[in-house]
């Protein structure tokens, strides 16, 4: 290896240092898993069971994030308590919000 390549070398460990600066401001603005109401829990339950096929807006909680998705629901799968999308899959108990679109 020639000097020239040598003196660059140092400037290498930016890379793995900017991967973990995103992990830690990941991790840092996680945020607690909110705790729905009887009621929220019952408006999310009618929902489904009056569900047709339209399009919906799913508010979903997922790794320390709310994270929102437009799509329609493949399947309900009452057995394993989830909501099967197209690329998706959601379990009852991540759910935080369902709209019509």
């Amino acid at each position: 290896m020639s000097r020239g390549m040598k003196q660059y070398l140092p400037f290498k460990s930016l890379h793995e240092q900017g991967d973990a600066l995103s992990q830690l401001f990941y991790r840092r603005y996680k945020q607690e898993k909110p705790i729905l109401s009887a009621d929220q829990a019952a408006v999310i339950d009618e929902f489904l069971r009056a569900y047709r096929g339209e399009k919906i807006i799913i508010t979903y909680f997922i790794d320390g994030y709310q994270k929102c998705l437009e799509t329609k629901i493949k399947k309900i799968d009452v057995v394993y308590q989830k909501l099967i999308l197209s690329d998706h899959t959601i379990a009852f108990s991540d759910i935080l919000k369902l709209e019509k679109v």
